[in-house]
Formats: C-alpha cells, sequence, structure tokens
C-alpha cells in the first residue's frame, strides 16, 4: 500500500513500521487502557494479599502486549497482589474453560481470573459453574463487551469487561472514508481513538439492548 501511495486504515490493531507512511490512519480502542481497567478494578475489588490467574491471546499480537502492560502498571498500584500464572488460551472460550478446569486442580485457592477477551472469559464461567465455584469468590474480568458476557454479567457470573464501541469506531471509519473519497490528503486525517467503556454489574443495563 505505501509503495503504491494507497492509504491504509487499519481497524483495532496497529501495525507496526507505518510510523513514516503519511496514508496510513488508525481506527480503535487503546488496547494499553483495557488492560489498566481490569488491574485498577481489581485493585478496588480485590482482597489483600489477593492472587490471579492471566488468560491470553498470542504473545507476538501487539493488543496482548498492550493490554498486558496497562493490567500490570495499574496492579502494581498494590504490591500485595500476585499473578500467580499466566496461559496462553488464544482467546478461545474452548481453551479457557479447559485450563480453568486445570487451575482449579492445580492451585488451592486464587482469588481472580483476567482474560484478553470475553470468549476466553465465558469459558472460564462455564468451568467455574461446572466445579459449583461461580460463587463470587473468584472474579471473572474480560474485554468486548460481547452481548454474552454483558448477560454474564447481568446474571451475575462475570465481574467485568472493558466494551469496545464497535458503533463509535464503525462512525469513525465511514467518515474518514468518506474525507478520503472527497479528496482529503490521508496525511492530514487524524488517527481515531474510541475510548473502552467499563461495564460491571453498576451500570449493565445501560449497554444490554
Amino acid at each position: 500500500a505505501k509503495t503504491a501511495g494507497i492509504p491504509y486504515v487499519s481497524f483495532l490493531t496497529s501495525v507496526t513500521g507505518c510510523d513514516d507512511y503519511d496514508g496510513y490512519i488508525y481506527v480503535g480502542s487503546p488496547n494499553y487502557d483495557a488492560g489498566q481497567a481490569q488491574g485498577e478494578y481489581l485493585c478496588d475489588a480485590l482482597p489483600e494479599n489477593a492472587q490471579i490467574l492471566y488468560f491470553t491471546g498470542e504473545p507476538n499480537d501487539q493488543q496482548y502486549i498492550d493490554r498486558k502492560q496497562g493490567l500490570e502498571e495499574a496492579l502494581a498500584a498494590r504490591d500485595d497482589i500476585t499473578i500467580l500464572d499466566e496461559y496462553n488460551v488464544k482467546n478461545s472460550k474452548d481453551q479457557g474453560m479447559s485450563t480453568t478446569e486445570d487451575c482449579l486442580l492445580s492451585y488451592d485457592s486464587f482469588d481472580a481470573i483476567v482474560c484478553q477477551n470475553d470468549d476466553a472469559a465465558l469459558g472460564v464461567v462455564e468451568a467455574l459453574k461446572s466445579a459449583d465455584r461461580l460463587d463470587g469468590s473468584i472474579l471473572v474480568l474480560g474485554v468486548d463487551g460481547s452481548d454474552e458476557a454483558l448477560q454474564s454479567i447481568k446474571n451475575g457470573e462475570m465481574a467485568m469487561t472493558a466494551l469496545q464501541d464497535a458503533k463509535a469506531q464503525a462512525e469513525a471509519g465511514a467518515d474518514i472514508f468518506e474525507q478520503i473519497k472527497n479528496g482529503t490528503d490521508p496525511a492530514d486525517i487524524d488517527d481515531v481513538y474510541i475510548p473502552f467503556k467499563i461495564v460491571t454489574s453498576d451500570n449493565v443495563d445501560d449497554y444490554i439492548e
């Protein structure tokens, strides 16, 4: 695209090596902020000397890197919270479920499972439910704000998610396409960052259709 002089609009995933290309435009939500929101929630909600497990996507994915950094830096506000271990569940529901089943056998106790997306978190919920451990003693956190995750929060299963505002992202993209179509130089179009929206039981009714 750079060689051909074609504008490149990237949704949700940052592309490295584009800093020197004026035709590159990013639209999405800062993934660091999603991890930071999870960490801040945990700092407020967890008991003293809490222990958590971290379920992630692929380690070479920039979303993974940014969300993990945000989480760790937010958790630094409390030196008594420990990340027991990290598991690559490929952000999938099935692996989130099976890994939780293994962790329930491997660890005497833990206070939260933090996931990098809602699919994995929903798998965690299913595993806890099957083990009769879905009693609120283990917090389950996700990212995305999927319909199923919002309902899970409403049901008292998941504790929170960081909702990506897909509608606002799509509207921003449509606006960029319209500007380019009308002759605006891509170099004059700024990147668009749509803030995550933190959803818990306190405000989930605002987001469920």
